[in-house]
């Protein structure tokens, strides 16, 4: 939930009339897709000024405007947060409310396969822990660029301690605004690849983005690595933090599954880890991406003291 007190807080906003609704149950960024008991937040951009559409958001259920003008119309009963500029206000509010509820956020960068991570880091702590889970595809093309942090974090409650959340850019340098509202205590990055990521102009371009996830991390933090993709393993240079890497019948790895057998129902595979051994594990992620994501998500789980045996048997029931 959204308190509207967090967000004039931390947006430095002023109410325009009375308070409405003192809680929101998402934020909507299109007027089109709102849904009841939203906050509509009204954006300026190059691709136009959705100030126009806070009426019609209104109409469909939404009982909050975050805009940057007073609205033209009436407004009785519904919360109108006037901030300077709205972009920066969620991306204050993101930082605020992880830091209110001493969230550890754990950020998973990958040029593809990055939800599949997510999902199997959140399934492996979901063991122990309250955790909340967000990937980029969640919500497709309804959030706009810059946004999509925020938005996921419009989910976070104070019971979640953990959240696993995607921390992937669309052009060079879009990572330091989400790490500066994430702040991760951790860092994975599972794939990076030679083919040519959409918003770079090559894979190095795509190293140099994740290698400010891996940089940015405290000597506290953790790091997880590929070490069978030859960029995301020469990314250990960069780490200040503890770090495991992961791999697939390629010795040198910190974790290894081998013995891998891949059809297309489910993976199978033994995994090696600091002198234990486990073999006959079958997993339903699938192909060597999917144990890639199972590996790093059994790499994480023994950070927050979940045996690696518990931990398998959670990414393989």
């Amino acid at each position: 939930m959204i308190s509207l007190y967090d967000i004039l807080d931390a947006g430095d906003g002023q109410l325009f009339g009375e308070a409405g609704a003192q809680l929101f149950s998402d934020f909507c960024f299109d007027s089109r897709l709102t849904k009841e008991n939203d906050l509509f937040v009204a954006l300026k951009s190059d691709a136009g000024d959705t100030h126009i559409h806070m009426a019609e958001a209104l109409r469909r259920g939404a009982i909050g405007l975050l805009c940057a003008r007073p609205p033209d119309f009436d407004t009785d009963g519904v919360s109108v947060i006037l901030v300077k500029d709205a972009r920066a206000a969620l991306m204050n509010w993101a930082r605020y409310v992880l830091n209110k509820y001493g969230t550890t956020v754990i950020g998973v960068a990958a040029s593809s396969g990055a939800r599949t991570v997510v999902e199997a880091v959140g399934h492996v702590l979901e063991a122990r822990h309250r955790v909340l889970t967000t990937t980029h595809a969640a919500y497709g093309n309804s959030v706009p660029s810059g946004m999509l942090l925020p938005a996921a974090l419009a989910q976070l409650k104070p019971e979640h301690k953990l959240a696993v959340l995607e921390l992937n850019a669309e052009r060079p340098r879009e990572l330091i605004s989400l790490l500066d509202m994430a702040r991760p205590q951790i860092g994975i990055v599972s794939r990076i690849g030679d083919m040519r990521p959409r918003g770079f102009e090559n894979p190095d371009q795509l190293a140099a983005e994740y290698a400010l996830l891996i940089s940015a991390l405290e000597p506290s933090g953790f790091a997880v690595l590929n070490y069978d993709d030859d960029r995301a393993r020469a990314l250990a240079r960069r780490c200040h933090a503890p770090l495991t890497t992961v791999g697939i019948e390629g010795f040198g790895a910190d974790m290894m599954a081998y013995n891998v057998v891949l059809n297309p129902m489910r993976t199978g595979f033994d995994v090696r880890f600091e002198g234990q051994r486990f073999v006959g594990r079958w997993t339903p992620l699938l192909g060597r991406q999917g144990l890639i994501a199972a590996l790093c998500a059994l790499a994480v789980g023994i950070q927050f003291d979940i045996p690696l045996s518990d931990a398998l048997r959670a990414l393989t029931d």
